[in-house]
């Protein structure tokens, strides 16, 4: 979906669902759950550079959590 900031706020954040994807993993295709994170910043306020830098930590923390 399209996440649109609100007057006031920096950013918004938006977290689709997780979803079997096809992925490449040595060579051979298989499915892995995968979901989207996309961020909106308004630049006046946030760097694009430092919302890179918070999805990146972002991806980390989820990736290595035992759920």
């Amino acid at each position: 979906f399209n996440a649109v900031i609100l007057p006031g706020h920096a950013a918004v954040l938006a977290v689709g669902a997780i979803r079997p994807r096809p992925t490449v993993v040595g060579g051979a295709i298989i499915t892995r759950p995968m979901m989207r994170l996309t961020l909106g910043c308004d630049r006046r306020i946030v760097e694009g550079a430092f919302g890179a830098r918070f999805l990146a930590q972002l991806r980390e923390l989820i990736e290595s959590a035992n759920l």
